[in-house]
């Protein structure tokens, strides 16, 4: 049973009366387009390497802070002077629980070879009021470097900040070993295509 809609040409030829000059509408026709098919294998590849390329950033950037933190460290120590620093701000940290701050980050002001620099003042754990001064050292060459005099006496170079970028290096070095171990080789898919078309002539 075909059913119509009002209006329709067939309403018109039953007696239906339409305004003069106006046309009968169309039918009400259903819009099929193609259909959308993904390659999953494709898709997962895709994944995969975005997964490999986003490791591969992270640890490099990790292995450059820390090659620059130790770096700064080491040129401090040797070719550090000492100057008194003003503090201006201290913000503290929130720690784990968010509720606590777990350290402070300062900044402050000093003068080195009669210019006047503002920089943050690495080391600061504990909170300084605005106005306090505090015994820093900052290598000439670069004033942007500022610690505290107790954290450059106290500070050595040591392999602790590299074991987070050495365990991603090597979780990175394994995926890509997987990756290549499982790629299909070209004999296996020339095998499988030999298989596909005998058992078609068979049927």
């Amino acid at each position: 049973m075909t059913s119509e809609l009002p209006g329709t040409p067939a309403d018109a030829a039953d007696g239906a009366q339409l305004p003069d000059g106006e046309a009968p509408p169309a039918r009400i026709g259903t819009l099929r387009g193609p259909a959308v098919q993904v390659d999953a294998r494709r898709a997962a590849r895709v994944v995969v390497v975005a997964v490999l390329v986003g490791l591969c950033v992270l640890t490099v950037a990790l292995f450059v802070a820390a090659v620059n933190k130790d770096s700064a460290i080491v040129r401090l120590q040797q070719h550090g002077v000492p100057v008194e620093v003003t503090v201006t701000s201290c913000l503290g940290n929130l720690g784990g629980s968010g509720s606590n701050a777990a350290s402070y980050t300062c900044s402050g002001t000093f003068s080195l070879d009669g210019h006047h620099q503002t920089d943050v003042i690495d080391g600061t754990t504990t909170f300084h009021r605005s106005g306090s001064t505090i015994a820093a050292v900052t290598d000439p060459s670069d004033p942007a470097d500022l610690a505290t005099a107790t954290t450059v006496a106290t500070t050595h170079r040591s392999g602790s900040a590299y074991v987070v970028p050495i365990i991603l290096a090597v979780v990175l070095v394994l995926l890509i070993a997987l990756v290549v171990w499982r790629r299909p080789r070209p004999d296996d898919d020339r095998t499988a295509g030999g298989t596909e078309s005998g058992s078609g002539q068979g049927g």
